[in-house]
């Protein structure tokens, strides 16, 4: 920081003085910074430049400025050191000096020109004669002042460069709360930036604040306390279960049951809970059912299920044998069950066989499926020529992308067959080897049962052999 100061002239002469004879104290510099390198330079060519002292009335010298140079000269092993002496000037005077000279040599931090501004202040220097000294504002000054009220480790992570000043102003309120100032240190120092860290701080101490406050309340009504579940979240199955929720009997009625607790949540309030719901099962207005009535009972579901299903089998068996399903009611049931089982895609292309648009509304494979169901309507006619586009769209696909093998490779075969048989596409060389290709393979055990398979077969063999 560059500071512009002004220093009235003073009587002083140029000497070699002992340096024990020279009392330190009063700095602006708050830290000396690496005296050792300066020491080495020292012990090479000797001291440079004077140091400034004033004459003390009671003998000796008053380090002025230079308090680096002093150091390191005796870190170098020097008795004496040349020092500029001049007559004492007033305290104020000698903080402004101290300020020009370290500020010329290296540049003073944020910090040590404001413990000079206060030093000043201290000795009795009003706001304004500083702020003129320092050619700066009074609202800097008074900025500064608001610094230096923050609490020491605030201070020190401002020194040590981990935080910007101007992040922590603001926070001098906190001075007196040195647990408070401690965690939010903690967590600056583990990243968190200061305005979160504050933040975070003063949510875990109102959270610790109501959860103190919770205990107490229930330490006060003798009311047992449990572990809170995770997420302060109690699953329809387990056994302990809130009041008014898993559990409806009142608070009131419910203190005197020996299943009666509480557990304090994440946010620190008192949740109270039934830990054996079991007690109250069947009680009337409780919400809570029988569990053996509850499980016998789906035990007599489950054995009407099992009894009905050779029940079912043997009315669709006779119903096959007999003929009960119309053919239409049949036919519509197997194409209306087709129409479903096809996929999205296919359905798309289905609707573009049919010049049929698909409405943006909607989702997924409802839209395309929607607009066939409705074309089809009620007319067993329309519902085939719908599935019929459906499994033709799947055919096409099953030609035109390449899936794996294993994946309905027939359809290549029977799109094939139905396009020879009905002559409705004259299909060429390239076309039935992209079929033979991806149906099924010669060795798989239902080739035969494909449609003119037996034909093929026979060919194969004879070329074979």
């Amino acid at each position: 920081m560059t500071t512009a100061v002004s220093s009235p002239t003073a009587t002083a002469e140029v000497a070699v003085i002992p340096l024990s004879d020279i009392r330190r104290r009063g700095n602006v510099r708050q830290e000396l910074g690496d005296v050792e390198s300066l020491a080495e330079s020292i012990r090479q060519h000797g001291v440079l430049t004077a140091v400034l002292v004033e004459r003390r009335q009671n003998g000796g010298f008053e380090l002025v400025a230079g308090f680096r140079r002093v150091a390191a000269a005796e870190l170098a092993g020097l008795e004496h050191i040349p020092a500029v002496v001049r007559d004492p000037v007033e305290s104020v005077q000698r903080v402004s000096d101290q300020l020009a000279e370290n500020d010329d040599r290296c540049a003073l931090t944020e910090l040590d020109v404001a413990g000079a501004m206060q030093q000043m202040l201290d000795l009795g220097a009003s706001t304004d004669d500083v702020a003129e000294r320092l050619a700066t504002s009074t609202d800097t000054i008074d900025r500064w002042r608001a610094v230096l009220a923050l609490p020491a480790p605030l201070l020190t992570l401002v020194r040590e460069g981990t935080v910007d000043v101007n992040d922590v102003v603001d926070l001098g309120e906190l001075a007196d709360d040195e647990g408070f100032v401690a965690a939010v240190v903690a967590e600056i120092r583990a990243g968190t930036g200061p305005r979160w860290a504050v933040s975070r701080v003063r949510q875990q101490h109102a959270l610790a604040a109501t959860a103190a406050a919770s205990q107490a309340k229930l330490e006060k009504e003798g009311c047992p306390v449990v572990a809170a579940p995770r997420y302060d979240t109690v699953t329809g199955n387990s056994r302990m279960q809130r009041l008014g929720d898993g559990v409806k009997v009142s608070l009131r009625q419910h203190r005197k049951q020996p299943c009666h607790a509480a557990f304090i949540s994440s946010r620190g309030e008192v949740a109270y809970v039934c830990t054996d719901r079991s007690r109250h099962a069947g009680e009337a207005g409780s919400g809570v059912l029988d569990l053996k009535a509850e499980r016998a009972a789906k035990r007599a579901v489950v054995k009407e299920l099992r009894e009905v299903q050779p029940v079912r089998a043997a009315a669709l068996k006779d119903a096959l044998a007999n003929s009960a399903i119309g053919t239409d009611e049949a036919v519509r049931h197997i194409l209306t069950t087709a129409l479903w089982d096809a996929r999205a895609e296919e359905l798309e292309d289905a609707c573009a066989l049919l010049d049929l648009a698909i409405p943006e509304a909607g989702w997924g494979v409802s839209r395309p499926l929607g607009v066939l169901v409705e074309h089809a309507g009620d007319d067993l006619g329309r519902l085939t020529t719908v599935v019929l586009a459906a499994q033709l769209a799947r055919g096409e696909r099953r030609l035109a992308t390449q899936p794996p093998r294993t994946t309905d490779p027939h359809v290549a075969n029977l799109h094939g067959a139905l396009l020879d048989a009905t002559g409705i596409h004259q299909l060429s060389d390239a076309e039935r080897a992209l079929i033979g290709e991806r149906g099924l393979s010669q060795w798989s055990e239902c080739r035969h049962l494909l449609p003119g398979a037996t034909s093929v077969i026979r060919e194969e063999a004879a070329e074979a052999s």
